[in-house]
């Protein structure tokens, strides 16, 4: 499902048929007083420089390899992230929309559709509460999922009004980062199943 809402929101991308809701969407969240996001905005470009984005991803491919003894897991994480990373990288190389004119990034970065940051993002803090899920009662699964929503709301809105991406690139980055890790989930459960 991910998959085909995804081809089909890029395919709108493409005929410039969502300008009225990407339009729309940041009009309404840059009128709205949403003075928290300014600080979330900021933490979160922090983490697009390189050097920190990598130091957050290795922290937390160790954290998985220490915390779940399995192997599986920690491999699994490690195929959810580089997959995530290529598939942004094959479609914005693809789809080429450039940014927001205010956004001053070079070379690759240049490029919105789908959110990069969104589509690895969904995809390693997707992987992670899959993870979290195990073993645990309804009411802390409940929570888990609460808080995973929560947080890729409050990412996807400080994206939109930082003016980085498009509510359409964004909303690209959530679908294409859900169908990877949809495949990923599934490709451990395999994994653990034959094991």
């Amino acid at each position: 499902t991910f998959g085909i809402l995804f081809f089909k929101l890029a395919t709108e991308v493409l005929r410039k048929e969502v300008e009225w809701f990407d339009i729309g969407l940041i009009r309404y969240i840059n009128q709205s007083n949403l003075n928290f996001i300014d600080f979330i905005s900021h933490v979160f470009n922090l983490i697009d420089n390189p050097i920190v984005f990598i130091f957050i991803i290795l922290l937390f491919l160790f954290y998985i390899k220490f915390y779940y003894k399995k192997n599986i897991y920690s491999g699994m994480a490690f195929v959810t992230f580089l997959g995530s990373f290529l598939l942004q990288w094959g479609f914005k190389s693809f789809y080429k929309r450039p940014r927001l004119p205010n956004v001053g990034y070079v070379e690759f970065f240049a490029y919105s559709f789908p959110s990069g940051f969104i589509v690895i993002f969904t995809a390693l803090l997707g992987y992670t509460a899959f993870l979290l899920l195990k073993n645990k009662n309804r009411a802390k699964k409940l929570a888990i999922i609460s808080a995973w929503i929560c947080i890729m709301l409050i990412v996807s809105v400080s994206r939109i009004h930082a003016g980085i991406s498009y509510p359409s690139d964004v909303l690209a980055g959530f679908l294409l980062g859900g169908f990877w890790l949809a495949i990923c989930i599934v490709a451990t459960k395999a994994l653990e199943f034959y094991k």
